[in-house]
């Protein structure tokens, strides 16, 4: 992560992205969460859509959250509201702030479709 944000170290995504990949090789929910969302921002979200599901599947809270807005926008995975709901219900009962707002954004759709 240092080289990701430049943290201490000049900001270099080719070794940020080595160093997630030794250390998801070795089981780190963590790097594994990070190199997803590495694969996200370069537009890799199929990518980094299985890296969550596998995640999510394991109980980490952030990979649930993050497979959850997947399923919730349609985007490396298929559009399931229903699906969206049960993961990041999940991970807000982790604790996870954006899962609990995302649920309350499925609440004002579902609000909307119903008036």
């Amino acid at each position: 992560m240092l080289y990701l944000e430049g943290s201490g170290v000049p900001k270099d995504a080719l070794k940020a992205e080595h160093w997630l990949h030794l250390a998801a090789r070795q089981g780190d929910p963590e790097a594994k969460n990070n190199l997803a969302t590495v694969h996200a921002q370069r537009g890799e979200v199929d990518q980094a859509a299985e890296i969550w599901w596998e995640l999510a599947r394991n109980g980490e809270p952030n990979a649930q959250c993050n497979i959850g807005m997947c399923f919730m926008r349609g985007v490396g995975r298929q559009l399931d509201l229903a699906e969206a709901r049960r993961w990041l219900t999940k991970a807000s009962g982790q604790g996870h702030q954006m899962a609990t707002e995302a649920l309350m954004q499925l609440d004002a759709r579902k609000g909307d479709s119903a008036g």
